[in-house]
């Protein structure tokens, strides 16, 4: 009976984490179709504005104790920066490709860990490594084409992720998990708010629908993928991420006109199979 009770909470923590990958995958689909209408920084600030309505029940709870707040504020920090970039990769690019270059944060931060952190790496992660610079390498070709703008933000988003994840790391082990997220959105909305236009006319029944829409996708996501985490190991967690890429591809497939050559093809599957075995066998 206790293994079945253990399997059963593993699926219900797998079914989480795809759940939470879906909707991410449609919030994304949203903010692609919204480039046109809205800027970066206005889009952003929909998602940080409706986000914490839905966590305010959490607000009537004793605060924690800011000690370590540097690690909030390096989380939130890297974070805004990491999904700027995204934001400005899906303004300029294709979401699948956008997605792809985002999440090399995993091989970043896999890389940036063990230096850190001093842990030796399997093998099968160095030959993954390795594998992920020719994957990237036949999906860029920057020996044909100057790199554009929507590669050069998904891939210097990346990193701000990377840092993200780092500091969230640390993060973790001071506060929950729905504190960080609240603490996110709250300190991310007057970084934001200068750089929005955000007149009255902005101010529409459209306008605060597709707000309500982007920011209530993308704390339901979070929310979800957090209660994911606490069902599944580790490797299960990070190699579920990866299913983002294919989803964000067929929204480009289906929406928004995306193709792929050959080369490109390969080079995804190549760079889709290193980020999981990283994903494993960190």
């Amino acid at each position: 009976m206790k293994q079945k009770f253990k399997f059963s909470l593993a699926t219900v923590g797998v079914f989480l984490l795809m759940s939470s990958h879906i909707i991410f995958s449609v919030n994304f689909s949203v903010v692609k179709y919204l480039t046109d209408q809205y800027s970066v920084s206005q889009l952003m600030l929909f998602r940080f504005i409706a986000g914490p309505f839905f966590l305010i029940p959490y607000l009537l709870k004793p605060l924690p104790s800011f000690k370590h707040i540097r690690f909030l504020l390096g989380r939130t920090l890297f974070g805004v920066a990491a999904m700027t970039c995204l934001y400005l990769g899906f303004k300029y690019s294709n979401p699948g490709q956008v997605t792809l270059l985002f999440s090399c944060s995993i091989i970043w931060t896999y890389i940036a860990s063990r230096i850190i952190f001093k842990e030796k790496p399997h093998i099968f992660s160095l030959w993954a490594i390795a594998l992920s610079f020719l994957g990237l390498f036949l999906i860029l070709r920057p020996d044909k084409l100057p790199l554009t703008l929507g590669v050069i933000f998904p891939l210097l988003g990346s990193f701000f992720n990377t840092g993200m994840s780092l500091c969230l790391k640390r993060a973790r082990d001071h506060y929950s998990s729905i504190f960080i997220v609240l603490f996110f959105h709250l300190v991310s909305i007057p970084i934001l708010a200068p750089f929005a236009d955000l007149s009255t006319s902005l101010f529409t029944f459209t306008t605060l629908k597709w707000m309500c829409l982007v920011g209530g996708l993308s704390i339901l996501a979070q929310v979800l993928m957090t209660k994911g985490y606490k069902y599944c190991y580790t490797t299960i967690s990070s190699a579920s991420s990866i299913i983002g890429v294919p989803l964000m591809y067929l929204s480009g497939f289906i929406f928004f006109n995306e193709t792929l050559s050959i080369l490109n093809g390969v080079g995804i599957f190549i760079v889709l199979g290193s980020m999981f075995v990283i994903a494993k066998y960190k």
